[in-house]
């Protein structure tokens, strides 16, 4: 009997040894199959993040832009003897707020009350910048200058490219949830630090969209 049992204990120890290395592998097999499966959705998904991330620096430029131009108009209306001064203070009160509402750049916001805070600042700085350039235009001086002309045109310009930059925005928005969305990316993502975005309202002061995907 203790010959046969020191027969078999190596055998037995030799099988159970090649089970566990073809456990290992099959573990290994899957896992590699698992990343081979999750690694292209997950590219894509990058991609499409990058893209976000790249229209909303669009949006922020042009956002930026018209800060400016509300920025260089407060000194016209303090110049201007026949306006009441308010209408400076009043821009400087919303060019001051929306520098508080800023957010990070170059990378699309991500938390619903920063993002909500910032586009009301940015609709209150274009009414209020859109005022004051109706109520300077009124001034007989001040009608003729060629800074307000400027100013005018520039605005203008401003307010278009931001329609087509805040549609681009909302359209890479939509590819980028819908991809979140899909498998394996839904499950891969979370993993990865992807998370869902938000809707771009108006800055404009056209209709709002749904806050959130």
């Amino acid at each position: 009997m203790n010959e046969k049992a020191m027969v078999v204990t190596p055998v037995a120890k030799a099988r159970k040894g090649l089970v566990a290395k073809i456990a290992a592998g099959v573990a290994i097999l899957i896992l590699v199959a698992a990343v081979a499966v999750g690694y292209s959705p997950v590219r894509k998904l990058r991609a499409s993040e990058n893209t976000l991330n790249s229209r909303w620096t669009e949006v922020e430029a042009l956002c930026e832009r018209r800060a400016e131009i509300g920025r260089n108009l407060v000194p016209l209306l303090s110049s201007a003897e026949k306006l009441d001064k308010q209408w400076a203070a009043d821009l400087s009160r919303t060019q001051a707020n929306a520098e508080l509402c800023r957010i990070e750049a170059k990378r699309a916001p991500v938390d619903a009350g920063q993002f909500g805070a910032f586009q009301q600042s940015q609709r209150d700085l274009n009414t209020a910048i859109s005022r004051a350039l109706a109520a300077v235009a009124r001034d007989p001086q001040l009608k003729q200058d060629p800074k307000l002309r400027k100013m005018t045109a520039e605005y203008l310009t401003v307010g278009k490219d931001l329609v087509v930059r805040e549609n681009n925005f909302v359209h890479a928005g939509l590819l980028y949830n819908h991809a979140l969305r899909q498998r394996p990316a839904n499950i891969y993502g979370p993993l990865l630090g992807f998370r869902p975005r938000l809707y771009l309202e108006r800055t404009n002061g056209e209709p709002a969209q749904a806050a959130v995907f």
